[in-house]
């Protein structure tokens, strides 16, 4: 293995490389797959837009009244009454003026859910402009034959993340049992960290699980997770360090869309959407390009074969034997046959 082919900017090359031999049609691709949440992030502008105003409403009465109290014009009875008469309505103001967001949010969900198909096509694509091939606009449905596998693929790969948060949510649920404040605070942060680590690790360790569906469409999702789970061993790391690589990005885009949406809310929210559309381009074709290296190296790993006195599992006369020695060897008992 040849850990400078995983550095981030390595990989980052191949995917800027293999994006220009036809971006226009990447993007379109990448448009169809990420429309349930780009459809919900519009929502979920749309309901700050509309909550924004009554939580400017609630902060001005709360600064009038404090600035009554200090002048003496309100006895601190009557600036309790002011602010609880303030804080009462506040939640059902903020669900009137976005009563539809939690609906929206499950549609988004669950067409995202159907849909995942459409991210399995575009990590096709992007392994196909990989290896140097050509794709078009239809490609966001080359793999709409994977639509129930792919479905399975995403509910077994999240079914597999909440199992590894299980021992963290075990630990703050018995911390919540404590009598002692201090022991629920140590619990509630232990269990907190834990539960992050070993779902963040599960995230990692499955993430490849999409990039073999795409290789490999005849596979079924348990296999898939287990071939993913096979290919980061030993690479977790490297691929976060991968991931963390595209953090300055993503602050620039969240700057530039807070800039743009100062000036109009619509211009914010559409500057916004595109830049994340690319950001995500890049970061899927930059997550294919690690994949294609591992399955690469895992290609040309030796298998070690045990020929000495004490036989297999001794650790005697350990032989790497490589891919090509395998074939060797598998042709010479073709010729015997």
């Amino acid at each position: 293995m040849n850990p400078m082919a995983y550095v981030p900017m390595v990989l980052k090359t191949r995917a800027r490389a293999a994006l220009k031999r036809n971006f226009s049609a990447a993007l379109m691709i990448c448009f169809l797959a990420s429309l349930p949440s780009l459809m919900a992030q519009a929502f979920i502008t749309m309901a700050t837009l509309k909550i924004a105003p009554v939580l400017n409403a609630f902060t001005d009465g709360v600064y009038v009244a404090y600035d009554e109290a200090a002048k003496g014009l309100m006895s601190a009875a009557d600036l309790s009454a002011k602010l609880r008469a303030l804080l009462d309505p506040l939640p059902g103001n903020m669900l009137a003026a976005a009563e539809w967001l939690p609906t929206a949010i499950l549609v988004c969900f669950g067409l995202s859910l159907l849909l995942s198909f459409l991210h399995i096509s575009q990590t096709y694509a992007e392994l196909r402009l990989l290896r140097s091939e050509t794709i078009t606009a239809g490609d966001a449905l080359s793999r709409v034959n994977c639509f129930f596998r792919a479905v399975g693929l995403e509910l077994w790969r999240a079914l597999w993340v909440f199992l590894w948060c299980l021992p963290g949510l075990a630990v703050m649920i018995l911390g919540s049992l404590a009598d002692s404040r201090s022991l629920f605070s140590f619990a509630y942060t232990t269990g907190m960290i834990l539960t992050v680590g070993l779902a963040g690790r599960a995230v990692l360790r499955y993430l490849l699980a999409p990039c073999v569906m795409a290789d490999k469409p005849e596979q079924g999702p348990v296999a898939c997770v287990r071939e993913s789970k096979t290919l980061m061993q030993g690479r977790v790391g490297r691929l976060l360090l991968v991931l963390l690589s595209f953090i300055l990005a993503v602050l620039v885009i969240n700057w530039v869309s807070a800039i743009l949406e100062g000036l109009s809310p619509v211009v914010g929210l559409l500057a916004s959407m595109f830049l994340s559309l690319i950001i995500s381009l890049y970061t899927d074709t930059t997550v294919c390009a690690f994949y294609e290296q591992c399955v690469d190296d895992t290609a040309k790993a030796p298998v070690y074969t045990f020929d000495g006195p004490g036989g297999p599992g001794s650790g005697e006369g350990k032989t790497p034997l490589y891919p090509e020695d395998r074939q060797m060897n598998a042709d010479e008992k073709e010729e015997k046959m």
